[in-house]
């Protein structure tokens, strides 16, 4: 497989493209699942490159806050956006990451090492 980059772009294969994120995700699912207080949010047998999780004691806000300190985004999934899932869970808001394929295996373990420092 080949990559070709510019001083501004990087072409990636299509299939390279899809694969990454969702092994990309699933990597910082299962480490998320591993933290105790953390409760990873996504359900059903195939995963999307989307994770969503709770910090037990904090709220998605302080999360989000906690990782732009580190240079990491978030996002802030509400109820409003997946009306039907998250009301019949009773989950209010959900902290959301999107892992893209230009990431590498360290940027996943900055962001668990940031999850791992987390407290109420």
């Amino acid at each position: 497989m080949r990559l070709t980059a510019t001083a501004s772009t990087v072409v990636v294969p299509l299939s390279l493209h899809d694969a990454l994120p969702i092994s990309m995700s699933a990597r910082l699912r299962d480490g998320l699942a591993a933290i105790p207080g953390i409760e990873v949010l996504d359900p059903g047998a195939q995963l999307a490159a989307i994770v969503t999780c709770n910090v037990e004691g904090v709220t998605p806000w302080q999360v989000r806050e906690k990782m732009a300190a580190h240079g990491i985004t978030t996002q802030i999934a509400g109820a409003q956006h997946t009306r039907i899932d998250m009301d019949a869970r009773g989950i209010k808001e959900a902290v959301r990451l999107s892992p893209h394929y230009f990431l590498l295996d360290e940027d996943i373990d900055a962001t668990l090492d940031v999850f791992k420092g987390m407290k109420p």
